[in-house]
């Protein structure tokens, strides 16, 4: 759950264009395989870390993605169905199928009522925003959303990101600073990828 952990810390759904369905890229063995060798070498790192010692690790779109759907997507909870993120620079954005028949909520609270009543089945939601990190700890910024093309207020969609990343193993919100795991001091988003350092 680690490339969870680093990405959604900072998003617990994908980020995507308004209304933009694009042609995704299929989900490739090889580059999950990739992301895969390279979760592994931050973990090496952590594990073997000296004083003054640095490693940046530079993950691409289609090695993340394919992580994600090849490696991780059993593992999600079951209301978070699919996710695949997009880099840009500065801003993270994809989509996630969510089901929110799956989801459950806390017995009582705003956020309960109104997804009880306005929210059932299955849903792309779509989003963007961008990571804020620094100093070993992450989060993320929502900026825009919308709930299969129609536009939602960011309070809503915060506390449905919020929700799904708090179903997860393990649990997480990613729109609260969070420590990042493996001695990972910030991330960058870039055209095409995220870089990690350490």
């Amino acid at each position: 759950m680690i490339l969870l952990a680093i990405l959604i810390l900072t998003c617990a759904s994908s980020f995507g264009d308004e209304g933009s369905e694009g042609a995704a890229a299929l989900p490739s063995k090889a580059a999950a395989e990739r992301c895969s060798l390279k979760l592994k070498s931050l973990e090496d790192f952590a594990a073997n870390h000296k004083a003054g010692q640095k490693q940046t690790t530079q993950f691409f779109e289609d090695e993340v993605n394919s992580y994600l759907a090849l490696c991780l997507s059993q593992k999600y909870h079951p209301s978070l169905k699919s996710l695949e993120v997009t880099f840009e620079k500065e801003k993270l954005q994809g989509v996630a199928l969510l089901d929110f028949d799956r989801i459950g909520s806390p017995p009582e609270g705003l956020f309960s009522r109104i997804i009880g009543v306005l929210f059932a089945g299955k849903h792309n939601l779509t989003a963007r925003g961008e990571i804020i990190s620094g100093k070993g700890k992450a989060s993320f910024h929502l900026e825009q959303a919308w709930l299969d093309g129609r536009e939602l207020p960011r309070f809503l969609v915060e506390e449905i990101i919020t929700t799904v990343g708090r179903k997860q193993k393990p649990p997480f919100d990613p729109m609260q600073p969070s420590q990042i795991p493996y001695k990972i001091q910030s991330l960058e988003l870039l055209q095409g990828s995220i870089m990690v350092y350490q």
